[in-house]
């Protein structure tokens, strides 16, 4: 195989592992659980009968109820006006900061700080009024371009490295075979 051949066969082959890890990155998707746009009823429903200012769970009222993307942050205030702040996560979503008081169907009930007492059984009653509404379908699934880690970023970066490398060694190959034509000296028996 002449020299000519087989960096035609190497390049075809750096080239097809190259698109391969392109191709196999961009193929990656992520699944993410989220709260679609215009389900605030869906949400106040989980609460129902009660509603925003009623009491929820004896000696609370649901005083807020903020919707994000992927998470529902509740607050219920106590006779004493003090505040109880919960977290209402996808059930099968890592727990990420806080600590999960409660499971329901669809959620995680979370507080971002260790619950005792009246506080815990407060937040322990509210996923049971979750619960009793919760169907255990609740999130909307999406699909982001993102890729779940950064392990096809790192083999894009090996490859378009090997790549760079492979090239200066045939250039690096080429000149010194010119160079050896150049002075007359003999040149490889495998170039033809």
């Amino acid at each position: 195989m002449t020299t000519r051949a087989r960096t035609a066969l190497l390049i075809s082959i750096v080239s097809m592992v190259g698109s391969l890890a392109v191709t196999t990155q961009a193929s990656f998707a992520a699944a993410q659980r989220v709260i679609a746009a215009n389900h605030e009823g869906q949400v106040l429903a989980l609460f129902a009968p009660a509603g925003l200012g009623d009491e929820v769970v004896p000696g609370y009222r649901l005083m807020d109820v903020s919707i994000r993307a992927t998470d529902v942050v509740v607050t219920l205030v106590g006779a004493d006006e003090s505040p109880l702040v919960l977290r209402l996560a996808a059930s099968d979503e890592p727990l990420g900061e806080g600590t999960q008081v409660a499971e329901t169907p669809s959620f995680r009930v979370v507080s971002a700080v260790s619950l005792e007492g009246v506080a815990r059984g407060t937040a322990e009653a509210l996923a049971e009024r979750i619960r009793s509404n919760d169907d255990g379908d609740f999130w909307d699934e999406v699909t982001t371009g993102a890729p779940p880690s950064n392990d096809g970023h790192v083999a894009l970066g090996v490859v378009a490295g090997l790549v760079v490398v492979f090239a200066v060694g045939l250039l690096v190959r080429r000149a010194r075979s010119r160079k050896r034509r150049a002075s007359g000296s003999p040149t490889d028996s495998t170039e033809a």
